[in-house]
C-alpha cells in the first residue's frame, strides 16, 4: 500500500546501497518533486531508468560507482544545475555532449576518472562556476573553454598531465580557487596569473615552480590566503610570498630552502606553516609575530636547540607543532606556555629532556618522543584532580592537616622544604596557564561581556518602568481576577440559550468535549462516564442564580474526569457567573445534588461514551532468531529468517495450548515420511492413499476476503450489516462486547457472543448464521463454530491480526511464572533467564522456540555464513520537513561508528542495517516530523530490496531495545555505582556515584597519622610500675591444662610459656577500703593521743570492713586451639564463681598481646617456648635452642621468646640466650653449656635480666648445664656450632626507635587509621584490613588477604599522605613506600616482630 507521501519528497540520500544489476528502487520515480538525490557508493553500473522521471531534479551525486558512461538519462534533466560523478570509471566518450547546453548548469566534476581529453562541447557550459577535472590523464586544454567560460569562480586541473594552459586562461578574471598541483607545466609562466584579482587559493605543487618561472610580484592579490609551493625545488621562497598580509596558509615542504625571513607586518593572520623536509638550521625569527598561527610543521629538517625561537611561547593560539628528524636537544621552556597545544611530535631526534611544565598543558592530546635515547622525562607534579579520584575523598596532605586540627606548616619548621618551593612553583605554573588561557579566548569573552551588558541594560530599564507603574494605585482582586480571565470563545461548545432561563441542563463528556444529554436521561449514570451539569433558577430580582456541578463516575477514564473539571470553569466564564464549581463523586453526591432529581438516581454498568485517548496496542511479538559476530568491541547482531515450516509449527504449539489444554503431541511430518497416526486421524485407515498426491493450489492463490457481518435487532427486525474494515485486517478492537458477529470465511462461519449482548441479541445471531450457511453456496465440510468473548479458539483468533493470548516467553520458564508475572516481549525487564548453548549440546526448549519441536530439525547444521563475512555498513537518514516537501539525508559518520550523541532529541531519524529498520523518534520532535518519519519508513522498506523476515522497528528517545543500542558504540545505560554499598543502601540513597558523592560527602578519619609516636618509658618508671602493680597481690596461682583438665603448675616453671598450650592464672588483690583510708588521713591531721584508744577500736573493726578482689587470667598460646577456653568455661570458671561470688573477674590474653598488669607479676622473666609442654619435657631438649630478649616500649613488656636456631637471627642490639647440649656429656659430667650473648650495642639495662632468666628458666632443675656469660665478638667455636655455623647477622636496630603499625579499616562504616600500642605482635596484623608499618626507613603498606579493594586504594592514599607528612616533619630520614604480601613478607619487615613465625591459620580456613 502507497502512503501518498513520495510526490512530496524533495530528496534521499541513497548512498551506501547496493544497486547493482537492477536493484534500483522503481518508486523513485514517484518523487516527481525530487530536487536533489545522492547515489554515491551505490555499485551502479549505469545510470537508473527511472531518473529520466525527475524532471525537477537540480543537484545528482553518484560518487564511487562503476559507471563508464553516463548517456541516456542526464540528458532528460532540464534543470539540472550540478552533476558530480567523480572516481568512477568514466571516459571521454562516456560524457554525453548535449548536457553542457543546459542553461543552469553551474558546478561539473568528472575528477577521478579516465578521461584522455576535456569533454566536447564542455565551452558550451556557460553559466558553470565550478568545474573539477582532477586526477585524470588530460594533456591539454582547447582554447575555446576559457574563452566561453568567463564566469568559473573554482577550477581544479591537478594530478593531470598539463603542460601548458592557454593564454585565454586570463579572462577568468572571477576566479578565486586554482589548483595545478601534480602537473608538468614545464612551459607554463603564469603571467596570467596578475589578472586574478580575486584569487584566494593557489596550488602549484610539483608543477617545476622555480624562482624564475614565479611572478616577480603578489602586490595584485590582495586577496590571496592560501598558497601551496610544495615539491618544486625552490632555494628560497619567493619574496613577494612573504609580503602578503592576509596568507593563512602557507606550505613550502619538500623543497631546498636554507633560510627564511619574515618582513616586518606581513604574515600577521597566518595560521598554517609547513617548511618540512628542507635544509631549515633556524626557524624565522619574525614566526613570533605570527599570533594566531595554529599549526607549525617543520620536520625533517636540520634545527638545533638555538634554531628554534625563544619567544615561541607567544604563539598561544597553537595547537599542533611536528619538530620530527631534526637535531634537537632541548626544546624551548617557552613550549608549555602554548596553552592551546593538543598534538606536538619530537620523534627521532636527540633530545635529553623536555620542560617540567609539560605536563600542565590541559589540551594536550598526543606527545610522541619515541627514537630518543638519551631522553629523561621529567617528574609528572602531584594533581589535586589525581587524588580525588579515589572516592570524592582530598587525600592531599594539607587537607588532611586541616581536618586533623593541625596547621600545615605546624609539623615543618620555618624554613620552606624544597618540596614546598617546587610546589609553589607548580602553582604559579598554573596560574600563569590559567591566565593565557584566559588571553586566548579573549574575543569570545568580550562578546559575551557585552550580551551581557545589553542584558542588564534592558533589565534596568524593565525595573526603572515596574518603578513607574507602581506608583499607581493597587487594583482590586477583582478587578485582577476580571483582567486575566482569558478572552476565549465557547459558543462552539455550549449553544447560546444555555442558562438563559430556569431549568436544568446536562451534558456528558465525550471525546474531550460536553455532549448535551436529552432530558430522558437526566438522573441515569453510567459509572464509567463524566457528566456536567447546570441548574438555573429566577430569583425575585429577576436575576438568574446559577449553580454548576461536575459527577465523577467511580470507573472513569482520567481523560473524561480532567475534561469535566475544565469544562465546567469555562460553562462559569462562558456565563459570567459567580458560583464555584462544585465536584460530586459517584456514591459521595451532595443533597443539593440529589435534589436536582428528586433524590432519585440510577447508576448504570460501563460506559455510555468512547474515551478520547487513543488505545495503545502493543505489537506481537515475533519469534526472531539472531546472528551474532564480533567487530572490534562491538557485537554485530543479524536476523536470519525462521522457514514456513517453523511458522506452522508455532502455530500448532499455539492450538495445543489454547483448545487442548496442553494435553496433545505436536508432531512434524512431511510427505516422504508420514506416520501411521496421521492417515489414520485424516481417512481411518493406517495406509496412505491410493490416489497421488498433487499440487491443486496455484501458485498465485490469494485467500478469500474474510466478511464480519454484526447482528442488530429492532421493533420486529434484523439487520445484518457488515462492518468495514481496510486493507483486509480484521482486529480485536473491532469486537464490542455489547454485540453480536458473525465471521464468514468460506469453508468457516463464526458466531461470536459478546458477554454484554442481551438474550434476544443472542437467539438472533443462533438464527442467522444458520441462515447465512443455507443461503450461500459452501463446501461440504463448512462448520459453525459458536465462539463466546473470552473463550475464542486459536483457529478464530487466527483471522484477526495481533490477536494472541498466549504471552511469548522464555520457554526456560515454567509455565506459571509465565502466567505470574508476563514476559516482556521487546526487553525482558531483567525477568527472562539466560541460558547459553552450543551445537553440541542444544536444550529442548531452544527448539521448541525455534520450530515448535523439542528434536532438532533432520537438516543438517551447515557454515553458510563465510569467513570474509563483514556485516553491511548502517545507514542512519535523518527526516527534515519543509514547506510542501521531504527531505531523507544521510548523517556523515567516521569509521562506520554510530554514537548516541548523534540523535538529538528534537529530530527524528531512521536506521538501516538492512534486514533491521528502526524509526527513532526524539522526545522534543514536532507531530508533522513524526508523521513524515512514519511514512518515509514505510517508503523505504519497499523501496529497498530486503529480505522478508525485515521487520520495522519504532523507538522512542529514552526507552529505546536493547537490539536498537546495540548498534550504536557505547551506548549503555547502566548506572555506574559504588560497589560497596548494598542494595537497601542502593535503593534508598540512589546509584549515581556523583550525586551520592556530592550529597553525601565521604568521611574519613586519619588523625592518627599526624600523631607523634609515644615515647619509650624509662627503666625507673618501669621499675616503679613493677613495684606498684604487685604492691595489692596476695596470691596467684598458676594452672596448666593437661589433657582436658587443669592442674597446677610447678614453682619451678612459673614464667615459662609454651606456644601450644594454655594457663591460667588466679590472682587474689587486696582492695583498700576508701573510708577507712580517709578516717585514718583525718586522724593523722589531728594528731590527737586521746584519740588513740578509738582508733585502736576502729581497726580492729575494720577488718571485718577489708575486702579483696579475684582476677582469672586466661593465657593462650598462639598455636592453641580453642578447645582449652572451652574447658575453661565450663569446667574451672564455674568453680571460681562458686567460690569468690561477684568478686570474680575473668581475662582472657592471647600470646604478646598480655596488659601490663599482668606482665609485671613475672618481673621481666616471661619466657615463651615453641611447642607443647609435656612433649617438650618428655622428649625435648636434645637440640639447639636460641630465646631472644627484647622489650617494646618499656621494660615492663620484656619477654624471652624462642627463635630459630641461626646465626642470621642474632642482632647486636638485643640480648639472645643459647641453650646447647652436648650428644654425650663432658668429662666434667657437664651435659650442655647455656650461652648468655650480649650484644654490642645491646642495653646494658637487660644485662643481668639476662643471666637470671638463662639460670632460672632457661636451665632445666635436672639438668647438669654450664652457663657462660659472653659479649658480642668473644664467641666460642661451641657457641657457633650451636647455630649451625657463623653467618652474617644484623648489627643494627635504630627501627626500635621509629617503628608504628597503623590498623586502615571501613568496619565503623567510614574509611579510618588507628595506631597499634608501640607492643605489638605479628598477630596484631588484621588479614581482613591493610596495615601501614613504619621502620623510619621504608614504610610497608601490608595487605591482609581478605582486605576489600576498596581498603586497599584508601589505604595507599593514606600511606602517602602519610610519608608526605614525615617528609616535612623529619627532613633528615625519608620513608620509602613499599607494599607487602601476607605471606611473602622479607627479612625487613619480619623483624620488626618479636618472634616471628609462620601466620596462624583461623579455624575453619
Amino acid at each position: 500500500m502507497s502512503t501518498g507521501v513520495l510526490p512530496f519528497v524533495r530528496g534521499i540520500d541513497f548512498s551506501r546501497n547496493d544497486f547493482s544489476g537492477n536493484r534500483f528502487p522503481k518508486e523513485v520515480a514517484q518523487c516527481t518533486q525530487m530536487t536533489w538525490l545522492k547515489l554515491n557508493r551505490a555499485q551502479l553500473e549505469r545510470v537508473p531508468d527511472e531518473l529520466s522521471r525527475l524532471s525537477n531534479l537540480e543537484h545528482l551525486q553518484m560518487v564511487r560507482n562503476k559507471l563508464s558512461n553516463v548517456h541516456g538519462e542526464l540528458s532528460d534533466l532540464p534543470h539540472l544545475r550540478s552533476v558530480i560523478v567523480r572516481q568512477n570509471q568514466i571516459k571521454t566518450s562516456g560524457i554525453p555532449t548535449d548536457i553542457f547546453r543546459m542553461k543552469d548548469l553551474t558546478i561539473i566534476d568528472f575528477s577521478h576518472n579516465s578521461l584522455r581529453d576535456v569533454p566536447s562541447n564542455l565551452e558550451y557550459a556557460k553559466c558553470a562556476i565550478v568545474l573539477n577535472l582532477s586526477h585524470n590523464n588530460i594533456e591539454s586544454v582547447p582554447t575555446q573553454v576559457f574563452s566561453n567560460l568567463i564566469d568559473l569562480i573554482h577550477l581544479d586541473l591537478s594530478n593531470n598531465k598539463l603542460d601548458n594552459l592557454p593564454p585565454q586562461m586570463r579572462r577568468l578574471i572571477n576566479l578565486q580557487v586554482l589548483k595545478l598541483s601534480n602537473n608538468p607545466m614545464t612551459h607554463f609562466q603564469l603571467k596570467s596569473l596578475p589578472s586574478f584579482k580575486f584569487l584566494r587559493v593557489l596550488h602549484l605543487r610539483n608543477t617545476n615552480r622555480t624562482l624564475n618561472n614565479m611572478p616577480p610580484s603578489y602586490e595584485e592579490f590582495e586577496n590571496l590566503t592560501e598558497i601551496d609551493l610544495a615539491m618544486n625545488d625552490l632555494p628560497s621562497v619567493p619574496d613577494g610570498v612573504l609580503k602578503l598580509k592576509r596568507l593563512r596558509k602557507l606550505d613550502v615542504s619538500h623543497n631546498k630552502i636554507t633560510k627564511m625571513e619574515f618582513p616586518e607586518g606581513s604574515m600577521e593572520l597566518l595560521e598554517t606553516l609547513n617548511v618540512s623536509d628542507n635544509a631549515l638550521t633556524v626557524l624565522p625569527d619574525g614566526i613570533i609575530r605570527c599570533l594566531k598561527l595554529q599549526k607549525l610543521y617543520a620536520s625533517y629538517n636540520k634545527l638545533t636547540f638555538e634554531g628554534l625561537p625563544s619567544g615561541i611561547g607567544k604563539l598561544i593560539q597553537l595547537q599542533v607543532v611536528y619538530l620530527s628528524y631534526n637535531n634537537l636537544e632541548l626544546i624551548p621552556e617557552g613550549i608549555s606556555r602554548c596553552v592551546k597545544l593538543q598534538r606536538l611530535k619530537l620523534d627521532n631526534n636527540k633530545l635529553i629532556t623536555l620542560p617540567e611544565g609539560i605536563y600542565l598543558l590541559p589540551d594536550l592530546k598526543e606527545l610522541d618522543v619515541h627514537n630518543n635515547d638519551d631522553i629523561v622525562m621529567p617528574p609528572k607534579p602531584l594533581d589535586k584532580q589525581k587524588a580525588m579520584a579515589f572516592y570524592n575523598i582530598d587525600f592531599s596532605l594539607q587537607n588532611q592537616l586541616k581536618l586533623a586540627g593541625q596547621s600545615p606548616g605546624s609539623s615543618s619548621s620555618s624554613v620552606p622544604s624544597s618540596s614546598a618551593v617546587q610546589k609553589d612553583l607548580i602553582q604559579r605554573r598554573k596560574d600563569f596557564i590559567r591566565r593565557r588561557r584566559y588571553q586566548a579566548d579573549q574575543d569570545n569573552a568580550s562578546k559575551v561581556i557585552q550580551g551581557m551588558t545589553k542584558i542588564a541594560k534592558v533589565g534596568r530599564e524593565s525595573i526603572d518602568e515596574e518603578t513607574f507603574l507602581g506608583s499607581r494605585p493597587a487594583i482590586s482582586w477583582k478587578d485582577k481576577m476580571e483582567k486575566q480571565k482569558p478572552r476565549l470563545d465557547y459558543s462552539d461548545v455550549f449553544d447560546e440559550d444555555v442558562g438563559e432561563g430556569e431549568g436544568l441542563w446536562v451534558w456528558e463528556i465525550e471525546n474531550f468535549y460536553p455532549s448535551l444529554l436529552d432530558a430522558a436521561f437526566h438522573g441515569h449514570f453510567y459509572e464509567s462516564d463524566c457528566y456536567l451539569l447546570l441548574k438555573t433558577t429566577k430569583e425575585p430580582s429577576g436575576n438568574f442564580s446559577h449553580a454548576i456541578y461536575y459527577w465523577i463516575g467511580e470507573k472513569t477514564t482520567l481523560d473524561k474526569g480532567m475534561c469535566a473539571a475544565v469544562h465546567a470553569v469555562n460553562l462559569r466564564n462562558y456565563l459570567g457567573a459567580s458560583c464555584r464549581t462544585v465536584r460530586e463523586e459517584m456514591n459521595d453526591e451532595s443533597d443539593e445534588f440529589l435534589e436536582l432529581f428528586h433524590e432519585e438516581i440510577v447508576y448504570i454498568e460501563g460506559a455510555r461514551t468512547q474515551s478520547g485517548f487513543y488505545t495503545v496496542e502493543k505489537p506481537t511479538f515475533q519469534t526472531r532468531l539472531y546472528r551474532a559476530s564480533v567487530s572490534t568491541t562491538q557485537v554485530e547482531m543479524e536476523p536470519v529468517p525462521i522457514t514456513v515450516a517453523n511458522k506452522v509449527r508455532l502455530f500448532a504449539v499455539k492450538l495445543n495450548k489454547k483448545d487442548r489444554k496442553s494435553k496433545a503431541e505436536i508432531e512434524s511430518c512431511n510427505q516422504m515420511k508420514t506416520p501411521p497416526e496421521f492417515w489414520i486421524a485424516l481417512t481411518g485407515s493406517p495406509n496412505p492413499p491410493e490416489e497421488p498426491i498433487v499440487e491443486h493450489v496455484p501458485l498465485d492463490f490469494v485467500p478469500e476476503r474474510k466478511k464480519l457481518y454484526q447482528v442488530q435487532i429492532g421493533m420486529g427486525f434484523i439487520e445484518l450489516p457488515q462492518v468495514e474494515y481496510k486493507n483486509g485486517i480484521l482486529r480485536q478492537k473491532m469486537l464490542q462486547t455489547k454485540c453480536v458477529y458473525i465471521l464468514e470465511c468460506t469453508s468457516d462461519i463464526f458466531l461470536w457472543i459478546g458477554k454484554r449482548a442481551n438474550r434476544l441479541l443472542k437467539m438472533a445471531g443462533h438464527k442467522m448464521v444458520t441462515e447465512l450457511h443455507k443461503m450461500l453456496e459452501r463446501p461440504e465440510y463448512t462448520q459453525i463454530s459458536r465462539e463466546t468473548e473470552g473463550e475464542e479458539s486459536t483457529m478464530f483468533r487466527s483471522k484477526f491480526i495481533g490477536w494472541d493470548d498466549i504471552v511469548p516467553f522464555d520457554y526456560t520458564m515454567t509455565a506459571d511464572t509465565v502466567q505470574r508475572r508476563g514476559a516482556d516481549v521487546k526487553d525482558r525487564k531483567s525477568k527472562a533467564e539466560i541460558e547459553s548453548c552450543n551445537q553440541m549440546k542444544t536444550p529442548p526448549e531452544f527448539w521448541i522456540a525455534l520450530t515448535g519441536s523439542p528434536n532438532p530439525p533432520e537438516e543438517p547444521i551447515v557454515e553458510h555464513v563465510p569467513l570474509d563475512f563483514v556485516p553491511e555498513r548502517k545507514k542512519l537518514y535523518q527526516v527534515q520537513i519543509g514547506m510542501g516537501f521531504i527531505e531523507l539525508p544521510q548523517v556523515e559518520y567516521k569509521n562506520g561508528i554510530l554514537r548516541q550523541k548523534m540523535l538529538q532529541t528534537k529530530c527524528v531519524y531512521i536506521l538501516e542495517c538492512t534486514s533491521d529498520i528502526f524509526l527513532w523518534i526524539g522526545k522534543r520532535a514536532n507531530r508533522l516530523l513524526k508523521m513524515a518519519g512514519h511514512k518515509m519508513v514505510t517508503e523505504l522498506h519497499k523501496m529497498l530490496e530486503r529480505p522478508e523476515y525485515t521487520q520495522i522497528s519504532r523507538e522512542t528517545e529514552g526507552e529505546e531495545s536493547t537490539m536498537f543500542r546495540s548498534k550504536f558504540i557505547g551506548w549503555d545505560d547502566i548506572v555506574p555505582f559504588d560497589y560497596t554499598m548494598t542494595a537497601d543502601t542502593v535503593q534508598r540513597r540512589g546509584a549515581d556515584v556523583k550525586v551520592i558523592m556530592e550529597r553525601d560527602k565521604m568521611k574519613t578519619d586519619l588523625v592518627s597519622l599526624f600523631l607523634d609516636r609515644l615515647p619509650p618509658m624509662c627503666h625507673e618508671d618501669a621499675d616503679q610500675m613493677i613495684e606498684e602493680c604487685n604492691e595489692d597481690l596476695e596470691v596467684i596461682e598458676p594452672f596448666v591444662l593437661e589433657g582436658k583438665k587443669f592442674v597446677r603448675l610447678p614453682k619451678n616453671e612459673f614464667g615459662i610459656f609454651y606456644t601450644t598450650d594454655c594457663y591460667v592464672f588466679l590472682c587474689r588483690y587486696y582492695v583498700i577500703n576508701e573510708e577507712e583510708e580517709e578516717t585514718s588521713d583525718q586522724e593523722d591531721l589531728d594528731g590527737g593521743s586521746e584519740n588513740g584508744d578509738a582508733s585502736v577500736e576502729k581497726k580492729s573493726e575494720g577488718e571485718k570492713v577489708d575486702d579483696f578482689k579475684c582476677v582469672v587470667y586466661f593465657w593462650q598460646g598462639r598455636d592453641a586451639n580453642n578447645m582449652g577456653w572451652l574447658h575453661f568455661t565450663f569446667s574451672l570458671q564455674k568453680k571460681f564463681e562458686n567460690l569468690f561470688k561477684d568478686k570474680l573477674e575473668v581475662v582472657r590474653m592471647y600470646q604478646q598481646q598480655e596488659n601490663h598488669k599482668f606482665l609485671s607479676h613475672f618481673k621481666k622473666k616471661f619466657v615463651i617456648r615453641r611447642g607443647r609442654r609435656n612433649l617438650t619435657l618428655n622428649l625435648g631438649g636434645r637440640w639447639p635452642e636460641l630465646f631472644q630478649m627484647r622489650a617494646n616500649g618499656s621494660a615492663v613488656c620484656t619477654r624471652t621468646i624462642q627463635v630459630d636456631a641461626r646465626a642470621e637471627k642474632l642482632n647486636s642490639a638485643f640480648c639472645y640466650i643459647l641453650r646447647y647440649p652436648l650428644p654425650v656429656p663432658d668429662e666434667n659430667g657437664t651435659a650442655g653449656n647455656i650461652f648468655v650473648w650480649l650484644g654490642s650495642k645491646s642495653d646494658p639495662y637487660f644485662h643481668p635480666i639476662a643471666d637470671e632468666v638463662a639460670r632460672e628458666l632457661i636451665c632445666r632443675g635436672d639438668d647438669d648445664f654450664h652457663i657462660e656469660v659472653i659479649k658480642e665478638g668473644d664467641e666460642p667455636e661451641m657457641f657457633w656450632q650451636g647455630l649451625g655455623g657463623k653467618k652474617a647477622y644484623d648489627t643494627n636496630a635504630d627501627f626500635m626507635n621509629y617503628t608504628r603499625l597503623f590498623r586502615c579499616t571501613n568496619d565503623k562504616g567510614f574509611f579510618s587509621v588507628s595506631e597499634k600500642t608501640v607492643d605489638f605482635c605479628q598477630d596484631d596484623l588484621d588479614d581482613e584490613d591493610v596495615m601501614i608499618v613504619d621502620t623510619g626507613e621504608i614504610v610497608f603498606l601490608w595487605m591482609g588477604s581478605k582486605a576489600s579493594e576498596v581498603e586497599l586504594k584508601l589505604a595507599y592514599k593514606a600511606a602517602q599522605v602519610y610519608v608526605g607528612h614525615m617528609q616535612m616533619k623529619q627532613p633528615d630520614r625519608p620513608r620509602k613506600l613499599m607494599a607487602s604480601l601476607k605471606g611473602h613478607e622479607s627479612k625487613r619487615f619480619t623483624r620488626l616482630f618479636h618472634g616471628w613465625s609462620k601466620h596462624r591459620v583461623p579455624a575453619g580456613d
